[in-house]
């Protein structure tokens, strides 16, 4: 008696169970949208892949506008994909999520349903050879999310972007790894998340937008900016694995739709942590370097002398215009990284010839070029050798008018062929490059017995050779410092100058005076 009473009990408590834990199955047919079964959200449903060519469908009528998480089971032996459909007169594909292999399950994290009619199909994926399994279910879950997440899958294009409000901020996933219906050459299969911002300027005054992408973990993100044109203004590829990236200073010089994409390389992709994406808007400031300025159409204007940059990764380069304001002026140009940071800078004349390139000091040393003579408006490109984990890449380019005098040197002189005439039996020069050589000309009516009079550079050493007519050295002097060095030599009606830098000083010149008797 007490035996029976006991498996009474059991059947009942089992029965209790099973009922409360019971999911639905599908019901064959349901191969197209129009005879999908119906599927309430917040729920499970079960189903067969009974065939290689099987296809299950199923519906969900979406009352208001709706943030979902779906996920679907993987079953031994089968590679299952999800396809998500938008059904108004005829199904529209709208997702499809096929990341893993045979036997692995499916999710998308954030899939955005407005108001209507939805399908929702279980297929065969297109990594592994198609095969059936009517022995084990696949199990297939929609739930609803927090709408604070902000993100609208499907985002994949600019035509579907996601509005950024006024906040300046959303949430959103990199999910799935990837996206199938991206069959662009460059970046098949990439999934793409476009969101786009209003910018409505003042007066057309420019602005300066930045753009901040947070970190997720085991996603390497890429974050880029487009104009309103789709064309792309600046990119940010730069950290690895886990880390954010980030666009600062970029220039926004008329009102209009701009759009911000976010990616992840490599197709790494997370389901269950958000990356978070902010902008803000700046007044522009004319001391600071504004984006995009990577042609000579686009360089920034230096108004004060000086401008503070910054690099944006290893392929970032930034023009710079500076405009005279008198005639045959020397120019100091210098450029100070930050700490971390490998400079190197050109000069350009005003047809974007470049004239000078300057790569000397080194991961955090100044670069510098001291006597540069322009009257028209000349470029500066400033690029990087090293970009350091470590501090914010920035430098400050410096461009201080010295000197009017017609005594001095004039670059390039670094041959016979570009030698400077000496005038007044004076000139004054400067190590201008690493290794410099300077040469100059003298031209006498007479043999001429001439008494030279050395100044060297301060910090630096020098060596000060003299030709005959046809360019062979007949003697030469070493210079240390800032020495005063005399010596005597004569002319025979033409002679050559060559100064070499043996120890380079940027800072400090050298002078050369001559007495003929």
């Amino acid at each position: 008696m007490k035996t029976a009473a006991l498996l009474i009990v059991l059947i009942f408590a089992y029965g209790h169970i099973s009922c409360k834990g019971k999911v639905p199955f599908e019901k064959e047919p349901n191969n197209s949208c129009g005879a999908s079964n119906e599927f309430a959200v917040n729920s499970e449903i079960r189903g067969y892949i009974n065939t290689t060519t099987d296809k299950d469908f199923f519906k969900i009528d979406v009352k208001e506008d709706t943030l979902y998480r779906v996920k679907l089971s993987g079953i031994k032996g089968v590679n299952l994909s999800v396809k998500l459909w938008k059904w108004k007169n005829r199904p529209l594909l709208l997702k499809m999520i096929d990341d893993n292999r045979k036997s692995s399950p499916e999710e998308f994290a954030n899939f955005y349903a407005e108001a209507g009619t939805y399908c929702i199909s279980i297929e065969h994926g297109d990594r592994d050879i198609k095969k059936s399994n009517t022995e084990t279910p696949y199990r297939l879950t929609l739930k609803s999310r927090d709408p604070e997440i902000g993100e609208r899958e499907p985002n994949d294009t600019p035509r579907n972007a996601t509005l950024i409000d006024d906040t300046g901020e959303i949430k959103g996933y990199f999910s799935p790894a990837f996206n199938r219906m991206n069959l662009s050459q460059n970046n098949k299969f990439r999934e793409e998340d476009w969101y786009r911002i209003d910018v409505r300027l003042e007066e057309e005054k420019p602005v300066v937008i930045d753009i901040e992408l947070s970190g997720v973990d085991r996603v390497n993100s890429q974050l880029f900016f487009y104009d309103e044109n789709k064309r792309l203004i600046s990119g940010s590829d730069k950290n690895g694995s886990g880390s954010g990236e980030n666009l600062t200073g970029i220039g926004i010089k008329r009102s209009g739709t701009y759009y911000i994409m976010a990616a992840s390389k490599n197709y790494s992709y997370n389901n269950d942590e958000a990356y978070q994406l902010y902008y803000r808007i700046n007044e522009y400031d004319p001391s600071r370097e504004i984006e995009p300025n990577n042609k000579p159409d686009s360089a920034n204007t230096i108004d004060h002398n000086s401008i503070t940059g910054r690099i944006n990764g290893p392929g970032d380069f930034d023009f710079y215009r500076f405009v005279p304001q008198s005639e045959n002026v020397y120019y100091r140009i210098k450029v100070e990284p930050a700490q971390g940071l490998d400079i190197k800078f050109s000069l350009l004349d005003p047809e974007r010839k470049k004239l000078f390139e300057i790569n000397n000091g080194g991961t955090g040393k100044n670069e510098i070029f001291p006597d540069f003579i322009s009257s028209k408006a000349f470029y500066i490109l400033v690029k990087a050798g090293k970009v350091s984990s470590n501090g914010e890449p920035v430098y400050v380019v410096t461009v201080d008018e010295f000197r009017n005098d017609e005594n001095m040197e004039i670059e390039p002189n670094n041959d016979k062929t570009k030698s400077n005439s000496i005038e007044d039996d004076h000139i004054t020069g400067y190590i201008s490059e690493k290794n410099d050589k300077d040469f100059y000309v003298l031209n006498y009516e007479d043999r001429v017995n001439s008494v030279f009079e050395v100044t060297g550079v301060k910090s630096g050493k020098i060596r000060v050779s003299i030709t005959d007519p046809l360019g062979f050295i007949i003697k030469t002097v070493e210079v240390t410092g800032d020495e005063r060095v005399v010596f005597s030599e004569m002319i025979n009606r033409k002679a050559y100058i060559i100064v070499e830098s043996l120890k380079d000083n940027y800072d400090f010149p050298y002078n050369i005076t001559i007495d003929r008797r």
